[in-house]
């Protein structure tokens, strides 16, 4: 049976139990209380106040069950409430109902009335809080907080945990700042008073608020205090926090910095990743003692440092050596020289030479204080060598095959350090690096051919994104033939070509066009989405259109281009019309191509726009569940006025070279695409998902239900 109480659904609440226990009906307790609290209003509740408001008013005041108090609950309402509330977890889960439906009045009363009765009531406070971070009020937060002390409960470690992770949220009111709230709360760990034995969660949380909220300054002041060993010793979670702390907020500085002058920026991410290689010079250290066990998060943290904050080509070739490091992973790029580096410090000692020589032209070893002079230029070398050296940062630590380094760890209860495997956060992020490096797509197929190709210790087999990012480097370097491998021979075998694929794919085409073969490849393309898509995916159309058109106005390539028939009684020295036949064989050649992608988005449109509201509502779950069974009307708009375009330049300028058959076939599609054009057809697309029909899966020969029919 189904009751609700002022909007809080109490089904399935274990709390309240379903019948009145006094066995004179079912009627439900709490319906009374709810007519006689509507009636009685809060007293200085406005309804312009803003949840955070109430919400910081309620901390502030006394929600009382006497009349004249600012906040009133009437007395019976708490009375009736409190009859089922016996023990901590009843009233935790009730005022967690209560909140859910947005009653936090109801829940603060419950709370102080239950601690009047003696009942605990810190996990119900955990719930207020909780409740409170999430509706961005983080000064009613901390007034709970202060108000659940001063009443004598104290915070047990969930509490500490909710407040710190709760802080390191976004708070749009400027005039909050949880820095501050959440390093007093950090700080009360350590009283004698606190109850809570202080550990590293704790510390993690204080480092991800001042990591979110680009508190550099206090994130190194608490990382600063932590032991190298023990319980509060820093661990993997630590780092890796205090690392990504480093990338943000030096691509935040970055981001504000007048983009034209570049020295500045590439300055800032110098010393970005230099702060972040003392971090991980710590991380070796403790490594190799064996107090600290690296994982994949760590590392991944000091490789984005590193390649999203590059400043030359070296930085993003420690990535491969990160991994060699951590992984055993062979480094397959050649190592780029340290060019901002060298150039930078020759920089420095050339001017201080120059400053030398002039002073020696004035007084020979004496300077203008009357002491004696010295090289300058050598003691910028000295200076220069004393600082700190990284070079040997990324040397191996694993050493394979030696048992005497194990047994030794093993006896003082240390693991000794050991790789890590390759997994497809490594491929993705190894590939990615090799998009940001200059010349780099080299080393990102012999990458991918050693990773998921060769048979090694390091093989992986490659998820969704891993396949998108190596198709991104394959589009980068112009590869269209590797691209149709790819989605040709393992992609489409194991079900992951999606329509995402066949538009980068396509648009690899597009930059690829000065290729002979690139058209045949197109068509191919083309042709495998026929046999793996449902619907055509428009955007690959798309593409498709722009590499037809941007050949069409290039004849110049359609000479050497694979798949075009300029026919046998064309004489070679007649240019005008070899070139006329020639784009007549290309556009005829994908006209024919396109017909059935055509045909099937016409139907989706068919199904989807035409159709009522309801089939739009049912297209915006889908898309939510699975964003590539759905597309945009824009999107099919686009490459259907294209495929028009297209006959209708067939037919005006290239008639005489098509059969007549064939002309005819072209002109009736282009008759039926024309109702693509007219306004009302044009602005109900744009405002429309497009998803396929049942009659399409069942093309497709498929059981699989389709997703936008699914309920």
């Amino acid at each position: 049976m189904r009751q609700k109480v002022d909007s809080v659904d109490v089904r399935d609440d274990p709390a309240i139990p379903p019948t009145n226990p006094s066995g004179r009906g079912t009627r439900d307790p709490f319906k009374v209380a709810a007519k006689s609290f509507d009636r009685n209003a809060p007293k200085k509740a406005k309804a312009e106040d803003t949840k955070e408001g109430l919400l910081y008013k309620l901390a502030h005041s006394e929600v009382s069950s006497r009349r004249g108090a600012d906040f009133y609950i009437p007395h019976r309402v708490l009375e009736q409430e409190m009859n089922w509330l016996k023990d901590p977890r009843a009233l935790a889960d009730r005022v967690a109902t209560i909140l859910r439906s947005q009653d936090p009045m109801l829940a603060v009363a419950l709370i102080r009335r239950a601690h009047h009765m003696d009942i605990s009531t810190v996990v119900a406070y955990n719930r207020l809080l909780e409740y409170c971070l999430r509706m961005k009020a983080p000064k009613a937060a901390f007034r709970f907080w202060n108000d659940m002390k001063k009443r004598g409960v104290s915070p047990n470690l969930r509490s500490y945990t909710t407040m710190l992770d709760g802080l390191a949220q976004h708070f749009p009111k400027e005039r909050v700042k949880p820095v501050e709230i959440a390093l007093k709360i950090y700080r009360s760990l350590s009283e004698s008073n606190s109850g809570v034995e202080p550990n590293i969660i704790h510390t993690n949380a204080m480092l991800k608020v001042c990591w979110h909220h680009r508190d550099m300054d206090t994130l190194w002041q608490v990382a600063g205090e932590l032991p190298e060993s023990g319980p509060l010793a820093p661990d993997t979670y630590t780092y890796a926090t205090i690392l990504r702390a480093i990338s943000d907020v030096t691509l935040s500085n970055t981001a504000t910095m007048d983009q034209q002058n570049l020295d500045p920026i590439l300055e800032r991410r110098a010393q970005g990743i230099k702060e972040g290689k003392r971090v991980w010079s710590d991380v070796v250290y403790q490594w190799k003692k064996g107090r600290l066990t690296l994982d994949n998060h760590l590392v991944h943290a000091m490789a984005q440092l590193l390649a999203h904050n590059s400043s030359c080509d070296h930085d993003i070739w420690e990535v491969f050596a990160l991994y060699n490091q951590t992984t055993g992973l062979p480094i397959l790029a050649k190592e780029p020289p340290k060019e901002r580096k060298r150039l930078f410090s020759r920089s420095r000692r050339g001017s201080s030479t120059i400053k030398g020589r002039h002073m020696e032209e004035d007084i020979p070893f004496v300077d203008e204080g009357e002491r004696l002079w010295e090289n300058k230029s050598e003691m910028l070398e000295q200076e220069e060598a004393d600082e700190e050296n990284f070079d040997s940062l990324f040397d191996s630590v694993v050493e394979v095959g030696d048992s005497s380094t194990a047994q030794n760890a093993s006896e003082k209860d240390k693991s000794p350090p050991a790789y890590l495997p390759v997994k497809n956060v490594e491929l993705s992020m190894l590939l990615q690096a090799c998009m940001t490096m200059t010349q780099g797509a080299g080393a990102g197929k012999s990458y991918w051919r050693y990773l998921t190709q060769e048979d090694n210790s390091h093989s992986v087999i490659p998820d969704g994104p891993s396949y998108y990012q190596y198709l991104r480097l394959l589009r980068l370097s112009r590869s269209s033939r590797d691209v149709v491998q790819l989605i040709r021979d393992m992609m489409e075998p194991n079900g992951l070509a999606e329509g995402k694929a066949f538009h980068i794919a396509m648009s690899c085409c597009s930059r690829d066009r000065r290729n002979p073969n690139v058209f045949k490849y197109a068509n191919e393309l083309l042709d495998i989405m026929r046999k793996a898509l449902v619907m055509p995916d428009a955007r690959a159309l798309k593409g498709y259109f722009d590499l037809v058109r941007s050949l069409e106005q290039n004849p110049q390539f359609l000479m050497t281009l694979s798949g075009l028939n300029a026919g046998e009684d064309t004489k070679q020295t007649d240019l005008s019309a070899l070139g006329n036949r020639l784009k007549a064989s290309l556009l005829t050649t994908a006209a024919e191509n396109l017909r059935w992608h055509i045909s099937k988005l016409e139907n989706a449109v068919a199904h989807s726009v035409q159709a009522d509201q309801r089939m739009q509502d049912r297209l915006v779950q889908a898309a939510k569940l699975s964003p590539h069974a759905v597309t945009h009307g824009e999107h099919a708009l686009i490459a259907m006025t294209e495929m028009r375009r297209l006959l209708d330049s067939i037919k005006k300028d290239f008639a005489r070279y098509v059969p007549s058959d064939d002309l005819a076939e072209f002109e009736k599609q282009a008759v039926e695409l024309r109702k693509y054009s007219k306004q009302t057809v044009t602005k109900a697309m744009r405002k429309s998902l497009i998803g396929a029909s049942p009659s399409m899966r069942m093309d497709l020969n498929t059981d699989t239900p389709m997703v936008p029919e699914t309920s």
